[in-house]
């Protein structure tokens, strides 16, 4: 997946209209030129933890076999989302 070419200022004040003012993710997307699933994204992240998790990562985040396991498990045996699951 490749790094976002959005900086910060710019998802905070997208999500902000997005609370604030009303506007549907659609509206938004079409707006701003983005797929919706980004915003919906940018929204779970935010939600999560806040500004600091809209931050792009610096480097790759290396899993365990065993955590890479857990999480196939829990999508199969919980109906997890895979957006629930990142």
């Amino acid at each position: 997946m490749g790094r976002s070419k959005h900086p910060l200022e710019l998802k905070l004040h997208i999500l902000q209209l997005f609370e604030e003012d009303n506007y549907s993710i659609n509206e938004l997307s079409e707006r701003f030129s983005l797929n919706h699933q980004t915003l919906y994204r940018w929204k779970m992240k935010f939600e999560a933890s806040g500004p600091d998790g809209l931050h792009e990562a610096t480097s790759c985040k290396f899993y365990s076999k065993e955590l890479k396991l857990a999480a196939v498990k829990d999508y199969f045996q919980r109906n997890y989302s895979q957006m629930v699951l990142l």
